[in-house]
């Protein structure tokens, strides 16, 4: 354990000065092993000494010979591993330099003992109640940034310093006869995934010190393709899945979730995915061979025979894609590996036998593959699950996976070039006709298995908005976002055609209430809230409205039916409305920058856009009424906590909209900052409120707060936007009255047609 004071005042000469000598003495002992290897054995097998004395005496030599190759060896990795040593430690002592530097320019002081704290306010904040607690709150927040950093590079030289401890007492390890270690492993990333790779062959059998140190490896190397690829080389795909099978889901060796040992599984399996991506990225190099990749296959689609289960007696096998599966769930995957993987799984899934769960006799001793994620992602069981929570985090895997024609696989994982892949297309097979059943060890148990019964509607969710916004659905988009692509901009166009219309080939009714894949409302939300300016220009008629990339041409009808469903659910809700104001925002101030000195133009332009928008608030707040007031769904409070979860989307929104329509406003820069700010505040100020109180038991009211909320919103992104305008006072006065006059029409609009759609049952 390495704390702040040893790290802080550490002198890493030593190491290097150790590892200079282990250098030498390796250099030393091999002089004299070719030394003894020329002038002894060398005679010692000629043909010149033989007889009774040669033959008692040539094994003591030859032991000798041994002895100094093998030291030789373990002295050169005694020196790789001080060199390692020095290497890691420095690099955690810059990071500590750093993070003291940056706690000392913001005003903070670092203790000795690595404790943070800030100065006494002054004499007017301390006697000034709300300065004085303002004053606190912005230290305290500087203070725990600080502490955050300081701690993360105490626990990176921590894991270093437990990591090389490890390895040194494995490469000093000797035999009853006290020999030096001819196996010794040494440093560097390959050394290291030798070493990752014999400790994880161990299985459930693997000690708790050796979990640590795999894990500590594991995470050190999580990016270095030189480390990952020699580790899941060495242990090879069926390697993989049956130290993992061993470790979660023999009975023998079965913990429970409450056991600490869990939590270092849970670690396990997510390093695992990380270097499984790492090593089979094809712009990696090193990386996995296509012939590694194609063994994984065969593995995947066999069921793994290995013990537990025969020894144990229990009339159990799991596939080994079921083992599998909850590895693949961490990772962003090159396609070239995860597609034929998650061809040849989905090509499984249709064939009856496939993916079994325990039975009852089994269930109760058998916890499952997937460790992480809580009881709604299931338990592993399903590997159509976890193939598409890889897809969510593997965005070029995903667009291919529902954009491309499929490829016929037989069941051994290799290419059919004649085949006819069954299903015909991912997309539909997923959306209409795969059968959803829980993926749990507890199948008794209702509500356990509705539970797991959402894990892959909802990872087909996640699969989906990586595949159409091009990044990790659980990863903030870039600063700009990226410009979407036709691929990824056609297969949006088919996800509102698909959930945004009834019947047929429509799904609008599956993501509505407790329809089979409502657990995708979530995911629909993100989307629709990136592909804001293709919403707002299919539902206002506004093909002029700037969009982000490729033009989604979304189907106005379509857009309204799925918002209608999206603005009934918090989070859905909460993403679209951020990213709506946002994006108006933006182009209201593009309007305002662009030197219009036309006032009639001027006023036009932002009307139209404050309109457009208008038109989204007024559906969105009509299906959230609707939702609250008359069906009695969902609370008021859900919604206001949904808004400020997902400012989120209003960053996004405008950062891939204001540098189209303004070079004013340097991304990342104090305007573009205090703007973001404004729109959050002016989204929950405007859309925040209590339906249920006591005194306001008519639609009516509630209408009326919904569009104040959105026309006052499009009156404030005028003024915010007006700041550095070369306008007067009452020229911004009557821009600001005017879109919020628009948007008013634009939010009656909205509501009308949505109040329409609702009152004929179809919404």
């Amino acid at each position: 354990m390495v704390d702040f004071h040893e790290l802080d005042n550490a002198r890493f000469d030593v190491l290097e000065n150790a590892a200079t000598a282990w250098t030498t003495v390796a250099q030393k002992l091999k002089a004299m092993d070719d030394d003894w290897n020329s002038t002894v054995i060398a005679k010692v097998d000629s043909a010149c000494w033989s007889g009774p004395s040669a033959d008692q005496a040539r094994p003591a030599l030859q032991r000798t010979n041994q002895q100094l190759t093998a030291a030789v060896t373990e002295a050169n990795a005694l020196a790789s591993l001080f060199k390692d040593a020095a290497s890691e430690f420095q690099a955690a002592k810059a990071k500590l330099d750093k993070a003291v530097a940056d706690a000392t320019a913001a005003g903070l002081t670092v203790g000795s003992d690595g404790t943070v704290s800030w100065p006494s306010p002054d004499t007017a904040t301390r006697h000034d109640p709300g300065g004085y607690h303002e004053y606190q709150k912005e230290c305290g927040a500087k203070a725990e940034t600080a502490r955050k950093a300081i701690d993360a590079a105490v626990q990176e030289a921590t894991a270093a310093d437990e990591r090389i401890a490890y390895a040194l007492r494995s490469d000093t390890s000797t035999d009853q006869q006290k020999s030096f270690n001819g196996a010794a492993i040494g440093g560097g990333p390959e050394a290291d995934g030798k070493r990752a790779a014999q400790l994880a062959a161990k299985g459930g059998d693997i000690s708790d010190p050796e979990l640590t140190e795999l894990n500590s490896l594991l995470a050190a190397h999580s990016g270095d393709p030189k480390f990952a690829t020699k580790f899941y080389q060495d242990l090879g795909p069926d390697g993989l899945i049956k130290s993992w099978n061993s470790m979660v889901g023999d009975p023998a060796h079965y913990r429970d979730p409450k056991d600490p040992r869990w939590k270092a599984y849970q670690d396990l399996q997510r390093n695992l995915g990380l270097n499984l991506a790492t090593a089979t990225r094809t712009t990696n190099e090193p990386h996995l061979s296509d012939e590694w990749a194609a063994a994984l296959r065969k593995a995947g689609a066999q069921k793994v025979w290995d013990k537990p289960y025969r020894a144990s007696g229990l009339n159990y096998q799991p596939y080994g894609y079921q083992v599998l599966s909850g590895i693949l769930m961490t990772g962003n995957y090159d396609p070239h590996f995860l597609n034929p993987v998650a061809e040849h799984i989905t090509q499984l899934d249709t064939q009856e036998g496939y993916w079994p769960a325990p039975p009852p006799n089994v269930a109760n001793r058998v916890h499952g593959f997937n460790l992480l994620g809580g009881p709604e992602a299931g338990a592993g069981f399903r590997p159509t699950t976890a193939i598409l929570e890889a897809l969510g985090h593997s965005p070029d895997a995903a667009n291919t996976f529902f954009t491309n024609p499929p490829t016929a696989y037989n069941q051994d994982g290799t290419v059919n070039p004649g085949g006819k892949p069954k299903p015909a297309d991912y997309f539909d097979y997923y959306v209409h006709d795969k059968d959803w059943i829980p993926d749990t060890n507890s199948p008794r148990d209702p509500d356990v298995a509705n539970t797991t019964k959402q894990g892959g509607p909802a990872a087909l969710g996640h699969a989906l908005e990586a595949a159409t916004t091009g990044h990790p659905y659980d990863e903030p988009a870039a600063v700009p976002p990226a410009k979407h692509t036709p691929e990824q901009a056609g297969l949006m166009q088919k996800v509102v055609d698909t959930f945004g219309t009834h019947g047929g080939h429509g799904a609008l009714d599956d993501i509505k209430g407790d329809g089979k894949l409502a657990p995708m409302r979530t995911s629909l939300g993100h989307m629709s809230a990136e592909y804001i300016g293709d919403v707002q220009r299919a539902l206002s008629d506004a093909n002029d409205l700037p969009v982000n990339g490729s033009p989604a041409g979304l189907n106005g009808p379509a857009v309204h039916g799925l918002l209608d469903a999206l603005g009934r659910d918090p989070e859905s809700y909460g993403a679209v409305t951020n990213a709506s104001q946002a994006y108006t925002t933006a182009l209201v101030r593009g309007h305002m920058d662009s030197g219009q000195t036309d006032f009639a133009r001027l006023q036009a332009d932002i009307d139209h856009v404050a309109r457009a928008g208008g038109v989204v608030n007024g559906l969105l707040g009509e299906a959230r009424i609707d939702e609250v007031h008359t069906q009695h769904a969902v609370s008021d409070k859900e919604f206001n906590d949904a808004l400020e979860k997902n400012v989120g989307y209003a960053k996004d929104a405008f950062n891939s909209t204001i540098g189209m329509v303004t070079d004013k406003v340097p991304l990342g820069g104090e305007i573009s900052g205090a703007l973001i700010d404004s729109i959050a505040e002016n989204v929950i100020t405007a859309n925040s409120r209590d339906t249920t109180a006591d005194g306001q038991q008519e639609a009516r009211y509630y209408v009326d707060e919904a569009k104040k909320g959105a026309t006052n919103a499009a009156y404030q992104a005028v003024k915010d936007a007006s700041i550095n305008a070369n306008l007067r006072y009452d020229d911004i006065e009557r821009l600001a009255n005017s879109a919020h006059d628009r948007a008013k029409d634009g939010f009656i609009d909205g509501l009308s047609t949505e109040m329409a759609t609702i009152a004929k049952g179809n919404a």
